[in-house]
């Protein structure tokens, strides 16, 4: 079964059937508005309008193909307490990339099973030289394999899913960005990232990384930098952009404004077709790249051919502004 999940400023998370097209769960967020959706395997990461991101299970029987519900797995506080404008994962590389409105650029690595077992085990050890305690070797082996059962029922606090791993400041006018892998490059130097600035520029960063050993004392960190390659200005938008996507085989990138939506071709960085439609707001490619979703301020979805660039087919969803496709 297809799911959608979304969310808005009266608090909700909603999973909706996307066949039936009806709701099949609905979970409070937070009182102050959900800012950001992300989903991350089997998680479903929220984020509010002061610091926090919850973390949900999604719930799925495989063999029936049905959705079963939304259980809450706890939350972790962002670097940033401003309210977030975007956020992502990349499956590829296992990273949720997270930006907020004061320009603070997230960057976060989705723990294996193994590491998530290592994070328990130090923050148990930890609590134990607080508390003056030393435990013996057959009770750190007891509480090991507590842990491993815990890990494998998925019975722990999300807060040890995710480590950080990089912030960056980009300034409060970064308003947009996508994630996407460079063929043709190095593994650990082949991410890229695009941000939109609310003064029309787009820059192209690399981020680079250098694994280290992990160990079981420490934890396993990940060095990672990010280098600015491009600036592209005079010939991109005229208007804020408030979109940046990249289609599912990493070889186009789509970026709206309020006056016009460009497809670019990632290799070159050069802008292949322009669509002149007015006040778009979000958009996406369909997964074959044939078609192109794109949301509008009037509560309009457009479907467009992504060779022709014709309008196909023109869905009104709801009466105010369409915030993601």
């Amino acid at each position: 079964m297809k799911v959608l999940v979304s969310a808005s400023k009266d608090s909700l998370i909603k999973v909706w059937n996307v066949a039936g097209q009806y709701s099949v769960d609905t979970s409070l967020g937070f009182t102050g508005g959900v800012s950001g959706l992300a989903v991350a395997g089997n998680y479903l990461l929220a984020s509010s309008d002061y610091g926090l991101v919850k973390v949900y299970e999604l719930k799925v029987n495989k063999k029936e193909n049905t959705f079963g519900f939304m259980q809450e797995k706890g939350e972790f506080k962002k670097v940033s307490r401003e309210k977030t404008v975007e956020m992502q994962y990349y499956n590829k590389r296992k990273i949720l990339a997270i930006l907020s409105s004061d320009g603070t650029l997230e960057l976060w690595h989705k723990n294996s099973q193994v590491e998530i077992a290592k994070r328990i085990t130090r923050s148990y050890k930890r609590k134990l030289e607080k508390s003056k305690k030393k435990a013996t070797k057959e009770e750190m082996r007891k509480y090991k394999v507590n842990v491993k059962e815990k890990i494998l029922n998925n019975e722990f606090d999300a807060k040890y899913v995710f480590s950080l791993i990089l912030t960056q400041t980009l300034g409060n006018k970064a308003h947009a960005f996508v994630l996407w892998k460079k063929s043709g490059v190095p593994e650990a130097e082949a991410l890229r990232t695009l941000i939109g600035y609310s003064t029309n520029l787009l820059e192209l960063w690399s981020i680079k990384e250098e694994k280290q050993e992990p160990s079981l004392e420490k934890e396993s960190t990940k060095k990672v930098l990010m280098e600015k390659i491009q600036e592209i200005g005079w010939w991109g938008h005229r208007t804020p952009i408030r979109s940046c996507v990249v289609s599912s085989n990493d070889r186009l990138l789509m970026t709206s404004s309020s006056e016009a939506t460009k497809i670019w071709n990632i290799a070159s960085l050069k802008c292949t077709k322009s669509i002149p439609l007015d006040n778009i707001t979000c958009g996406t490619f369909v997964p074959g790249e044939k078609f192109v979703l794109l949301g509008s301020k009037e509560g309009y979805i457009y479907v467009l051919d992504s060779n022709s660039l014709e309008v196909v087919q023109k869905i009104e969803v709801n009466t105010g502004i369409t915030l993601g496709t």
